[in-house]
């Protein structure tokens, strides 16, 4: 039953209770016309009619018909209550108002004033039969009841429309209150994505990522996605808490039979129906590609039980799919970038040598040619120009030599491109968030693996980013140790916190587990709600170097987060 009936109904009673109690009120502090026992009796017996008819309303069918039937009844009851309770002066009179307000509540208007007709008859032939009195000369003594009631009737009409567009007003609001939420929600979850999208290039990770964020905007119970490698190798991930796509995740013979549609490249959106004994729905996937590469196929589960999802399932899998292919392209491309900037480094160091080193060191040999095929000693005056001459080509080769090293080497030039990187970006972080950064370093970036430094600029981006938008934090401290025995990161911020046992599993701190993971290091959440949030991050001495298989080994985590 819709709120608004309800409410409607419960204000109903409440009147009917307080209209019983005021007329039984003046009916019986009135004129001694009938005994007081009698006085007494009519008083009970209304209100066990009363409470009889509330239960009725409340236990009919709710269909107009059994309602009027009710209501006439009810009014006919009242109406016969009035003959031996004084008539038209009986204070009972405004009782009847409860059976016309029923009326004009749970049906049309016309059946309002049909209740008032009915009841407005029955009351003037009974007063008519038992006083004897002229029905044309009663209602016009009391012609300001008969337009009292019209009024009330005509009220009752319309608070009751009032009431009804108040109430669908409501629920429109209320419905375009939960649409802005869940598009809210559509948007945040989009940007989430393409947050965490953008600091991914393992495929393993862009797989779980893609079939998480598909289950999400999808609003469905699990979702998919598979990927293929240059190497010819797959990687399939699967977001799927029930374990419903169990059967076809294990089965390959599914997969490629999946991945061959998909290679055919004959529709933009496929689906697979599943006809099993626990799960009746359907696979909807589309492909993950590039205008040069299709890299595999993305897809979520649907049943006829699962609710809406947040805006349009099919364009929010199309648009993650296509995301995805624009990362795994942009992946393709920096790899590509990267060779060829290796390669024109190569080519300019190999230019330094030929142009500097090269051509000294053959200034050397030639000179030291010419002197072998002399016929003289070393202490002759030729010899010696001819030696102090390979000596200073000799020390310029080693210049230019070691000139060409510490512009290769940041290290010989005693630059720290890691901790200027992080740096730079909480510097960027604290101006454009409005908040307050304190970033303290020791030690030497040396210290710590290429994949290491990778890593922990990955798990920083994170934690800060956790701490301005869930946390709405003021001020971040960040501490990196970096020593050759041991590695230390923690991330420590002022906002609100949360429970780590009812908020455990988030993927933020899920990715930041598994990256320490993969050193064996451990990873360490500590907060309560607004007591704001420290993130600790310890790779021990041995580990800092290369990092292992996150499914083969890693140290237990303490707790997770976010």
């Amino acid at each position: 039953m819709p709120q608004d009936v309800l409410q409607g109904r419960r204000a109903l009673v409440l009147y009917r209770y307080i209209s019983w109690f005021l007329t039984s009120t003046f009916y019986l502090i009135a004129e001694p016309d009938s005994p007081l026992l009698f006085k007494v009796g009519v008083v009970a017996t209304l209100l066990v009619a009363g409470r009889i008819a509330v239960h009725l309303y409340e236990h009919s069918s709710g269909t107009a018909l059994n309602t009027l039937g009710l209501i006439t009844v009810e009014t006919a009851g009242i109406a016969l209550l009035l003959v031996p309770t004084g008539g038209l002066d009986s204070p009972f009179m405004w009782y009847a108002l409860n059976p016309i307000f029923m009326a004009a509540t749970m049906l049309p208007g016309p059946y309002c004033w049909g209740v008032l007709t009915v009841f407005l008859a029955a009351a003037s032939a009974g007063s008519a039969y038992v006083y004897g009195q002229v029905v044309v000369t009663a209602w016009r003594e009391n012609s300001w009841l008969l337009l009292v009631f019209l009024l009330l009737t005509a009220a009752g009409q319309v608070f009751t429309r009032l009431v009804r567009h108040l109430s669908q007003a409501y629920e429109d609001l209320a419905g375009a209150h939960r649409s802005t939420e869940r598009s809210l929600e559509h948007i945040a979850a989009l940007y989430q994505a393409l947050e965490s999208f953008s600091s991914r290039d393992d495929p393993r990770c862009l797989a779980g990522l893609l079939a998480h964020y598909a289950r999400k905007l999808t609003a469905s119970r699990a979702a998919v996605c598979y990927l293929t490698q240059d190497d010819g190798s797959t990687q399939l991930e699967a977001s799927d808490p029930d374990g419903f796509l169990s059967d076809i995740v294990q089965k390959q013979d599914t997969l490629d039979k999946i991945w061959k549609q998909v290679e055919e490249g004959k529709e933009n959106v496929y689906c697979l129906l599943l006809d099993q004994k626990e799960l009746t729905g359907q696979l909807v996937y589309v492909p993950v590609q590039s205008p040069s590469t299709r890299f595999g196929f993305l897809g979520y589960l649907t049943t006829p039980s699962d609710t809406p999802p947040l805006g349009n399932g099919r364009r929010a899998l199309v648009f993650l799919a296509e995301l995805g292919a624009i990362v795994l392209e942009r992946r393709k491309a920096e790899d590509l970038a990267a060779r060829l900037l290796v390669a024109e480094e190569q080519n300019r160091i190999a230019n330094e040598i030929h142009d500097g080193v090269a051509q000294h060191l053959f200034s050397i040999v030639f000179a030291l040619h010419a002197l072998a095929q002399k016929d003289a000693g070393l202490q002759d005056e030729e010899v010696q120009r001819q030696l102090t001459l390979v000596k200073k080509a000799a020390n310029q080769a080693a210049r230019e030599l070691r000139a060409s090293i510490y512009r290769i080497s940041p290290r010989r030039r005693g630059e720290q491109v890691f901790v200027a990187g992080v740096s730079s970006y909480l510097k960027g972080l604290a101006q454009l968030n409005g908040i307050k950064v304190d970033f303290q370093v020791e030690g030497s970036e040396e210290a710590v693996s290429p994949a290491l430094r990778k890593a922990l600029y990955r798990i920083i981006r994170e934690a800060t980013s956790n701490a301005i938008r869930h946390g709405k934090c003021s001020s971040i401290k960040v501490v990196l140790k970096m020593a050759p025995g041991k590695v230390m990161l923690e991330v420590v911020d002022d906002g609100n916190g949360f429970d780590v046992q009812q908020k455990g599993s988030g993927l933020g701190l899920s990715n930041m587990r598994s990256l320490m993971a993969s050193f064996r290091g451990s990873f360490t959440v500590t907060s309560k709600p607004g007591k704001g949030v420290r993130v600790t991050c310890m790779v021990p001495a041995g580990d800092c170097q290369s990092p292992v298989d996150a499914n083969t080994g890693g140290a237990e985590i303490e707790s997770c987060g976010r």
